[in-house]
């Protein structure tokens, strides 16, 4: 794909089970749902596109400001809802929209300093949600088309 005339969209697939259990405290710990579940964050009515609808940590791809998609993923987790991010070197999801291209990708991760937040009018809220629960909302950007994948593969 070329990226200079492409825009790429790149995402955190956010699973319970993948929390860096290491990096939190047993407060914190005792809060992740024990069943598998994804952390969606919903948009804000600020947001450019989609607003009120649920999604995960994301943003487009910058050359000259990420190394890769992976590091793109990890920045916008970061500067949305205070998240650190590792995300696996393929992604997990890839789909196209008429003006971007996707990948979603599966890592771990930890809230930082303060937990999550939500720093700007993008986002203005959070939950964890099962599979299914997910699935009875109103996604963004093919968040649909990646949690049926998770579903089919046993990853919630």
């Amino acid at each position: 794909m070329d990226t200079s005339t492409t825009k790429l969209g790149c995402g955190a697939l956010l699973l319970s089970t993948r929390i860096d259990s290491t990096m939190v405290s047993e407060e914190y710990r005792l809060q992740i749902p024990h069943k598998p579940s994804i952390l969606l964050f919903q948009r804000g009515f600020g947001a450019p596109t989609y607003q009120g609808f649920l999604g995960g940590t994301g943003g487009i791809f910058e050359l000259g400001k990420d190394k890769n998609p992976g590091d793109a993923t990890a920045r916008e987790s970061l500067e949305e809802g205070n998240l650190h991010f590792n995300p696996e070197e393929v992604p997990f999801y890839q789909g196209s929209m008429e003006d971007r291209d996707l990948m979603y990708f599966l890592g771990d991760w930890y809230p930082g300093e303060g937990g999550i937040m939500h720093p700007d009018d993008e986002a203005i809220g959070h939950v964890w949600l099962t599979g299914k629960q997910a699935l009875g909302n109103d996604l963004s950007f093919q968040y649909k088309e990646a949690i049926e994948k998770l579903i089919q593969n046993n990853l919630l």
